[in-house]
């Protein structure tokens, strides 16, 4: 098993920084209302925003950590459920590895399917 070791704050700052990112580029593309503040959405969408932010981190991470056991699905759940604090939200509170696992998996599908389409073009 692969154990990345990163505070839970550390992890926090990451996604929230990452969260502002992608705050910004939906008030650019016009899906939310310019002058609307992160702190204000419902958590629906604060949820898709999280999801996302953590989503392109899981990305950025190398591909091996992806296909060996590790202990991600721990750091996203701890991450998402810091996030009730943060955002104010309680719903965040309730987050749970299940869903953090499904949020890798797709990723993990994708390496694999890119790895499988390498692997039949060589």
């Amino acid at each position: 098993m692969i154990e990345i070791k990163i505070s839970t704050s550390a992890a926090v700052l990451l996604v929230t920084e990452r969260m502002r990112y992608e705050f910004s580029m939906r008030k650019k593309s016009g899906k939310i209302e310019k002058g609307f503040e992160m702190e204000f959405l419902d958590f629906r969408t604060l949820l898709s925003i999280a999801e996302i932010a953590s989503f392109d981190l899981i990305l950025l991470l190398p591909a091996g950590i992806l296909t060996e056991n590790n202990n991600l699905d721990d750091i996203i759940c701890r991450s998402m459920r810091s996030l009730a604090d943060v955002y104010h939200k309680e719903e965040f509170k309730y987050y749970t590895k299940e869903k953090a696992r499904k949020l890798i998996k797709k990723i993990a599908d994708l390496f694999e399917n890119v790895e499988a389409k390498g692997f039949l073009n060589n």
